[in-house]
């Protein structure tokens, strides 16, 4: 009796028909709440850190990541910022306000492929209810009104100038 090959055994597992458990939704959802257990984390690391201890706002930077030895596989780089970010590509932006213990989603913005192709055609992507927010969003990038925005967040200073010092 020869031994089955491989092929022959993914022929007859598909010919079953089985239930496809790793639905790219469920895939996603799964991102999201350990992306979410991440931040989290995150956000209690730095809180009980000297330095940022008595900050009342935090901004959590997640930049999207594919790593390039395992295809499909995303990396999340989190950062803490005590301003505003610029909007760039591949970037999730999140507020922390100490006070209330809320963390708020600001954006999300797609790659740029993906947001040339929104400013393109922004009423394909605005049908589906899950893109609504981030048609939106890459629109108001294009348009300026996400880095003024910014420039309001940040109490009308640039992003990156530091204009007090913060006392240890």
């Amino acid at each position: 009796m020869s031994k089955e090959s491989v092929a022959e055994q993914v022929q007859k597992h598909v010919a079953t028909n089985p239930k496809k458990e790793d639905h790219t939704y469920e895939y996603g959802r799964t991102i999201g709440k350990d992306l979410f257990k991440k931040i989290n984390a995150t956000i209690e690391d730095y809180t009980s850190r000297e330095f940022y201890k008595d900050q009342p706002i935090l901004y959590i930077v997640v930049m999207v990541k594919k790593l390039k030895i395992v295809t499909n596989v995303i990396d999340f780089q989190i950062y803490v910022r005590l301003s505003c970010p610029d909007p760039v590509y591949k970037q999730m932006v999140f507020k922390y306000e100490k006070k209330s213990g809320e963390t708020k989603m600001l954006w999300q913005i797609p790659p740029k492929n993906r947001c040339d192709d929104i400013i393109k055609r922004p009423k394909r992507y605005a049908l589906e209810n899950s893109w609504r927010e981030q048609v939106q969003t890459v629109l108001a990038m294009d348009s300026g009104l996400l880095h003024k925005f910014v420039f309001i967040e940040n109490g009308s200073k640039p992003n990156a100038v530091i204009t007090e010092k913060i006392e240890d």
